[in-house]
């Protein structure tokens, strides 16, 4: 009988070493967007400059170039110019003191007309201009000449002489500031340097 063939010994494979488990590492935590990225600083809105407050228009302040002692009927009036437009002339009528006295004085012989303190209403003694005051009287007093004597201020006498215009109106200037005037008849001062005309502005005696 044959001898069986003895069958082949298998060799078992070697049983495979286990790797070791590797623990994967943890994950990092995201860095925040603020540690990652620096912060911007705001840039700073700058706060406009207030407008200045524009300055008010100037008040206009209305004149006119002449004033009455009477609107309706005026016996003397001033023309020049600066005078506001609603004022008035006063006249008042001085019939005692030292300036009537003193003004009684230099009429001597004349015919005094009347002596009156007279001022504006506003208060104002001057305009800063020249002012020219204006008289009525009479028709009958027409062609002869006036004087008008002034007290300033400074206390020293004017003297302004002019002859009536054929309506008897006489216009005497120009003056600069207000308060006591006599009118007298005739011509204080024979100074003169020749005779006004006839309606023309007064001649200052001196």
């Amino acid at each position: 009988m044959p001898t069986p063939t003895p069958e082949p010994t298998v060799t078992p494979e070697p049983t495979p070493t286990p790797q070791p488990t590797v623990s994967p590492e943890p994950s990092a935590a995201p860095e925040s967007a603020a540690a990652s990225e620096p912060t911007a600083t705001p840039e700073l809105t700058p706060i406009p400059e207030p407008s200045p407050t524009p300055a008010p228009p100037p008040t206009t302040i209305l004149t006119v170039d002449t004033v009455y002692n009477n609107k309706s009927n005026a016996s003397i009036w001033l023309t020049g110019s600066g005078f506001a437009v609603d004022d008035l002339l006063i006249t008042h009528t001085v019939t005692g003191g030292n300036d009537y006295n003193a003004m009684i004085r230099l009429a001597d012989s004349n015919k005094i007309m009347w002596i009156y303190d007279i001022s504006l209403k506003s208060g104002m003694k001057s305009t800063g201009s020249a002012m020219y005051m204006n008289i009525k009287l009479d028709k009958k007093y027409a062609g002869p000449a006036f004087t008008l004597v002034h007290k300033k201020a400074d206390g020293t006498y004017e003297y302004f002489c002019a002859n009536a215009d054929e309506a008897g109106n006489v216009k005497f200037g120009p003056l600069h500031e207000l308060s006591p005037f006599m009118l007298v008849q005739g011509s204080l001062n024979g100074n003169l340097s020749g005779n006004p005309k006839t309606g023309d502005i007064s001649m200052p005696l001196h």
